[in-house]
């Protein structure tokens, strides 16, 4: 019995062996038919004049395939032009996403104007090399003219592999932007970033004096019992955590915005054929690249320490949160019936606050 169980274990692993490999030849197949698709249709634009000029029969006899290829032929370079990789690909390599999702028109302007200049690049990259091959002869006819047609435009990919990569490393050294940034912009942002910084440091500090205030409360609460200055002490230190997360989701839209304008000064100090146009005066100049370079870095670093900061406020806002929740409920237990009357009044205003918002 155990050699028949041990024949039956055997044939199943060799079953799943052989239906891998026949899944990865499979795999394999498909793959080199699809680059073998690829290949055809971006040579198509040189392939079709040629065998329209040199060969109409044999254009003919596949006209509709051709026709297919060269229709295909811009999409299939627009999108490897533009591929991109994912947004969790960049932040792993550190490659700054704070242009993509920028909203100004002239942004998305010089982003298409990009793209269609690559894809222009690319296709003509390769309708060039797929008429230097026809030139220098590498041409088929006869029966199995589409296979050897399709061995000979192989050398078209490598462009599209090559170009891509060329394109991706263009927007990485030198981003596409419409609204280009002066070093007077710079320098504002930073006195506004300096002015918030120093805002929300005073905002963190009050938060924690009230929370001390609150600890002090609670402590003397274990002696004297006065209901009046701990219900005033309970209103005061909601009102300060209200305030201070209100100031911190503001603070987020800053941290955004200063990357946002580092980002562009980055850009703008971006080595370029042509150079931008200058938002004040409309005239293409070279921008002071050294400048904007140490302003960019100067705004990087302030907008990461009010992310940090903030960050720290809103720890130490839940802190506060839950001192008040623990003064709340001393007020309810220690203060007798008004103490609960004040405890029920206050729950039942949250709850209908809530009710009003939602």
């Amino acid at each position: 019995m155990a050699r028949k169980n041990d024949t039956g274990g055997c044939g199943c692993l060799l079953g799943a062996l052989l239906g891998a490999l026949l899944g990865a030849g499979l795999l394999l197949s498909l793959a080199a038919w699809a680059i073998e698709i690829l290949a055809v249709v971006m040579a198509a634009p040189a392939i079709v004049p040629y065998l329209l000029l040199k060969q109409p029969a044999q254009f003919h006899h596949d006209e509709t395939m051709w026709l297919a290829a060269l229709i295909a032929a811009p999409v299939v370079a627009y999108l490897l032009a533009t591929a991109q990789l994912p947004r969790r690909a960049k932040t792993k390599l550190k490659i700054s996403t704070d242009l993509d999702d920028a909203g100004d028109p002239s942004d998305r302007k010089a982003r298409r104007t990009r793209r269609y200049v690559q894809t222009a690049t690319l296709l003509a990259v390769t309708t060039v090399t797929g008429l230097v091959m026809l030139a220098h002869g590498y041409t088929a006819t006869g029966k199995d003219a589409f296979g050897e047609l399709v061995k000979m435009v192989s050398v078209v990919l490598v462009p599209c592999l090559l170009l891509p990569i060329a394109f991706r490393l263009w927007d990485h050294w030198s981003p596409p932007l419409g609204a280009p940034v002066t070093v007077e912009m710079v320098r504002c942002a930073e006195r506004d970033a300096d002015k918030k910084l120093k805002q929300l440091r005073q905002q963190n500090d009050a938060v924690r004096q009230m929370t001390r205030q609150v600890e002090e409360c609670l402590a003397q609460a274990r002696h004297q019992i006065v209901f009046a200055a701990m219900c005033e002490q309970h209103f005061t230190s909601f009102k300060c955590a209200d305030l201070a997360h209100e100031n911190y989701e503001s603070t987020k839209d800053s941290h955004r915005f200063l990357a946002g304008i580092a980002a562009r000064a980055r850009a703008t100090a971006a080595p370029r054929l042509v150079p931008l146009r200058d938002p004040q005066t409309g005239r293409r100049v070279k921008p002071q690249q050294t400048v904007l370079k140490t302003g960019a870095a100067t705004l990087t670093a302030r907008s990461q320490a009010l992310a940090a900061e903030r960050a720290r406020g809103l720890q130490f806002v839940h802190t506060l949160n839950v001192r008040t929740g623990d003064l709340r409920d001393t007020i309810r237990d220690t203060c007798g019936r008004r103490g609960e009357r004040w405890y029920d009044d206050l729950i039942e205003r949250r709850g209908y606050a809530r009710t009003t918002e939602a």
